[in-house]
């Protein structure tokens, strides 16, 4: 017989796949029992185990005899736990965080469309015509840099890639010293950014975000 058990954690998810060998069933009331124990006390990887092919019982594969029943192991049931694959929870503060981006991103793509729009109506306008299409041209590519960077980033905290935590960690610090700078000048809204980027930069490290990243 062959199982495949689904085991869900905090931060994690697990697959095992158990095969068992056996020469008599397992009684059908005995069977959950018998997997809880081997979840419980064996969640290794690639292990085989013996078993009483009477009672279910975990033996030593060595022993002649069951500790449990008492009698006699002829050829003891094998078990055998294989670790199929892990698979980590995207965190939800992950989740929106990327989202943002995704809404940063497409900002950017508007509003660099309409830079766009606007360096082609300065082609048409006689006076300072050719400055108005130069700054709409600027102001256009530097918007699509922006969003493509958005979109990387968003890319990369739904995949779980590292470079993304970095990159979010590094704008948290950079907002934070901006925002000190602006509290320091005496600019009372500068609170919120620095509260904000306190808080991304805090739940960056927590221990469940490290994990989704370092998968």
């Amino acid at each position: 017989m062959v199982f495949r058990i689904l085991v869900c954690g905090y931060d994690q998810i697990t697959i095992i796949k158990i095969t068992l060998q056996e020469k008599s069933p397992i009684p059908e009331f005995q069977f959950s029992f018998f997997i809880i124990e081997l979840l419980l006390s064996y969640f290794k990887y690639n292990i085989t185990l013996g078993f009483c092919s009477s009672c279910g019982k975990e033996v030593n594969p060595d022993d002649s005899f069951c500790t449990a029943c008492g009698k006699p192991l002829r050829e003891p049931m094998k078990s055998n736990i294989e670790h199929l694959g892990t698979w980590n929870n995207r965190p939800t503060g992950i989740t929106i965080l990327g989202i943002l981006e995704i809404i940063s991103g497409v900002v950017f793509s508007a509003a660099a469309i309409i830079a766009g729009a606007v360096a082609g109506v300065g082609h048409m306008i006689p006076m300072m015509g050719g400055v108005m299409a130069a700054l709409g041209g600027i102001f256009a590519a530097i918007f699509v840099i922006f969003a493509i960077i958005s979109f990387l980033i968003a890319g990369a905290l739904f995949s779980g890639k590292r470079w993304g935590r970095t990159i979010v960690i590094i704008f948290s610090i950079i907002g934070l010293v901006l925002a000190v700078g602006s509290l320091g000048s005496g600019n009372v809204s500068g609170i919120t950014p620095f509260v904000l980027h306190g808080i991304i930069l805090y739940y960056m490290w927590r221990p469940h975000v490290m994990v989704y990243f370092n998968k």
